[in-house]
């Protein structure tokens, strides 16, 4: 099991930002590329400045749906939110099985499940370092793709609120 950290306010529109450890070593960063049509957001193993996923939005789609491809550009997972009444939800595809997801979207406070088994969770905790959202993975092998899935799931939820993406530069 691993938990790494979400600094608050990074789901904003700001170009790029980062996934640490509990000691603040930075683990991946996350670019966004918002003039890029579609959007899309790129992720990288921070020691290595490897690309690891790239997030993107599909085109045309009425509900906010994201592709996650690998570094290859061989897509993983489908991200898709439907329309409830009540609260969100939002489907997830992949090549390893389909996720289900738990809890309070819109506070960060959410768990992933695949085939009923929890496999990540998204808690915000309050740190030394400030308001922060606590990612625990389970599954330690899938840890850079789980992280991906939560940064999926994040910006499907955000979408729509006040960040079309081309005013705000």
């Amino acid at each position: 099991m691993k938990q790494v950290y979400l600094k608050q306010k990074i789901f904003t529109l700001v170009d790029r930002y980062s996934v640490f450890d509990e000691f603040q070593n930075e683990l991946y960063t996350v670019e966004g590329k918002f003039f890029s049509i579609p959007k899309r957001h790129e992720i990288y193993d921070a020691k290595t400045s490897t690309l690891l996923y790239t997030l993107r939005r599909v085109f045309f789609s009425f509900l906010p749906t994201f592709d996650l491809f690998d570094a290859q550009g061989n897509p993983i997972a489908h991200i898709k939110k439907r329309f409830t009444f009540l609260h969100h939800r939002i489907d997830i595809e992949s090549s390893l099985g389909d996720y289900t997801i738990d809890g309070d979207l819109f506070g960060h406070d959410f768990i992933l499940y695949k085939s009923g088994k929890t496999v990540a969770e998204c808690h915000k905790k309050w740190l030394s370092w400030g308001d922060t959202y606590q990612i625990t993975v389970h599954e330690e092998e899938h840890l850079s793709l789980y992280v991906a899935l939560i940064l999926a799931i994040d910006q499907a939820i955000h979408e729509n609120k006040g960040s079309s993406g081309a005013h705000h530069h």
